[in-house]
């Protein structure tokens, strides 16, 4: 009988049996991935993208305050204010105050008014529509003739200076402090300080 080499079917059978293997184990985790972590600069390069979804944040040296655009024209303490009249706000004028001395604001009771930084209780009125009250006579200040209404209120003593302008009419607030009364030849320091902000008014015609 010849003889017959077994090497080459060994090595067949053994092949075989690694490829059924590799089948079985491939069977039992069908889902398995393969996990590969970012290099240093695949990192970086993601991270310097930019996101239309992210803002970008300032730099520590950006200005991130609110922008005020001031109303007023300011030369040194000098404030140039330029109001209007309600209700249709069709009259402007300017007048001119010291910082130092007034200060602006808005809101209750009295809407837009300088309260005096030294004197409690003293506001001009810059925004108020005059209310039917009497007239208790004229003072000049500057270059208007201004008519003098003192109001009904109790316990305070209102006024308010009014200077016609074709059909229609300007008019300033003097809110003085308790216990101070208007006078047209005894001022007090509220109202002389408010009657020279008045000398500075000015009608605006542009």
């Amino acid at each position: 009988m010849p003889c017959i080499s077994l090497s080459p079917i060994v090595s067949l059978v053994v092949v075989m049996a690694t490829i059924l293997l590799a089948s079985c184990s491939a069977s039992e985790h069908p889902s398995q991935s393969r996990i590969v972590s970012p290099t240093p600069d695949a990192t970086a390069a993601i991270i310097s993208q930019e996101s239309p979804l992210i803002p970008s944040l300032p730099s520590n040296n950006q200005d991130t305050s609110p922008q005020v655009v001031p109303t007023n024209a300011i030369v040194g303490n000098m404030v140039v204010y330029k109001g209007m009249m309600p209700p249709e706000d069709r009259l402007q004028y300017t007048i001119q105050y010291d910082s130092d001395t007034w200060q602006y604001s808005e809101g209750e009771p009295f809407g837009r008014i300088l309260t005096h930084q030294r004197i409690e209780g003293c506001h001009i009125g810059l925004y108020i529509i005059p209310e039917i009250a009497d007239a208790i006579g004229t003072v000049q200040l500057g270059n208007h003739l201004w008519t003098v209404y003192k109001t009904a209120a109790i316990n305070l003593d209102i006024v308010y200076y009014s200077l016609p302008h074709g059909e229609d009419t300007f008019a300033i607030y003097l809110f003085l402090p308790s216990q101070s009364r208007f006078s047209f030849d005894d001022k007090g320091p509220c109202q002389q300080e408010a009657e020279a902000v008045l000398s500075t008014f000015q009608i605006v015609t542009d």
